[in-house]
């Protein structure tokens, strides 16, 4: 069960801050009460990560994983799979590992 939260703080940003603070929390794909929480009650950094990358990333694999299906239908219905359909999995696999380092990278 989470805990409770009845306290607030409040501070003030200049305009400069303000726009910093909204393109770090944009980036970190956290609600802006959840960033200010974890990183000032963290002792390490937070890990920024590219929401919208990361979004990318699942609608792809989503996409990667209905062909997938389709093809072990078709193996199903026929018997087989072919060569040729054995190698789009392997580079669409191929495809995601290399979307996760990029995504690691950043």
């Amino acid at each position: 069960m989470g805990r409770k939260r009845t306290r607030q703080v409040l501070f003030r940003l200049s305009d400069e801050e303000r726009e910093r603070l909204d393109e770090l929390v944009a980036r970190s794909a956290l609600t802006e009460a959840e960033y200010l929480r974890r990183r000032s009650l963290s002792e390490k950094n937070i890990v920024v990560r590219d929401g919208q990358g990361l979004r990318t990333l699942i609608a792809a694999v989503n996409k990667i994983g209905s062909n997938i299906n389709q093809i072990a239908r078709m193996a199903n219905s026929v018997g087989g799979v072919s060569k040729d359909e054995i190698l789009k999995i392997a580079a669409w696999q191929e495809e995601i590992y290399r979307q996760v380092r990029e995504l690691n990278n950043t």
